[in-house]
């Protein structure tokens, strides 16, 4: 082969088929030129990069990722002998939601079953659970539904009693819109949103309920309607004028003024006239 036939060596077939000591044994017989040498050598140093060097550092990260998750995996496992694992966190494991216990993954408990001791169960008949009362929340094994802000709560967990000042919303126990309510009207009773002293028979409640009118016959008694004594004043018999005691008077005078049955107030200071039962300036 004449020398500038093997300076043409066929690239392919060194890449390919040769091996760097089959290089050096070219360069050694003179089959191949160092110029050539060094080209192919490059070339093969490039190749090894592409396929799985510095240049393939996104496949190098993705496998590290999954090695980490691997490890995040059985540490969470490892360390969640109570109750189950999603991803590397721990859950309890006592809900249909997140069910599950020795480390394993959560599982989500289908209809009709529950979480009973981290396992997916069936629900016993008239039992009340997160299966059975997923709106509501539960009573002993009776699902109330909607919440009320006396049994409060969702997904069949146990009802809880809404403290004063707080209404049900959402199924979760917040602070009351309303200005007036148990927490803010405590000693009498709310009028829409205005709190009533809860002691006039026709406005009469106690602990922030809603006023009532009491029927006749009866009189408010310490935010009670209760039946009128005999031979006392109230609204019942004393409708039109004001009650001095058990004496119903006509409630226009400045020393005995109202109506409806209330005690008579006497006009003074700064509203020293009865005019239409009402103390006036």
């Amino acid at each position: 082969m004449a020398a500038d036939d093997r300076s043409r060596y066929n690239h392919n077939a060194i890449t390919e088929n040769s091996s760097f000591d089959e290089l050096a044994m070219k360069l050694a017989d003179g089959t191949l030129t160092r110029a050539r040498a060094l080209k192919l050598m490059g070339a093969a140093l490039v190749g090894g990069l592409l396929g799985g060097g510095v240049l393939g550092a996104p496949e190098a990260e993705a496998r590290h990722r999954r090695r980490r998750r691997r490890h995040g995996t059985r540490a969470c496992a490892a360390a969640c002998t109570f109750g189950c694992c999603v991803g590397n966190v721990c859950h309890v494991g006592n809900t249909s939601e997140l069910c599950g216990t020795g480390g394993g993954t959560c599982v989500t408990c289908g209809a009709g079953t529950f979480c009973s001791g981290g396992v997916c169960a069936l629900s016993p008949p008239g039992t009340c659970n997160a299966s059975t009362c997923s709106t509501g929340c539960c009573q002993g094994n009776t699902c109330v539904s909607p919440p009320t802000s006396d049994a409060c709560g969702t997904g069949g967990v146990a009802c809880v009693r809404c403290a004063g000042g707080q209404v049900c919303s959402g199924s979760a126990c917040v602070p009351s819109p309303v200005s007036c309510n148990a927490s803010t009207c405590s000693t009498g009773c709310c009028d829409g949103s205005t709190c009533r002293p809860g002691t006039a028979n026709n406005a009469c409640g106690i602990g922030g309920v809603a006023c009532v009118n009491c029927a006749g016959g009866q009189v408010c008694f310490a935010g009670t309607c209760v039946a009128s004594p005999p031979g006392s004043c109230n609204a019942s018999n004393c409708p039109a004028g004001c009650c001095q005691g058990n004496t119903c008077r006509a409630g226009t005078i400045n020393d005995a003024c109202g109506s409806g049955g209330v005690a008579c107030v006497n006009c003074s200071g700064s509203t020293p006239r009865c005019v239409n039962h009402v103390c006036t300036a």
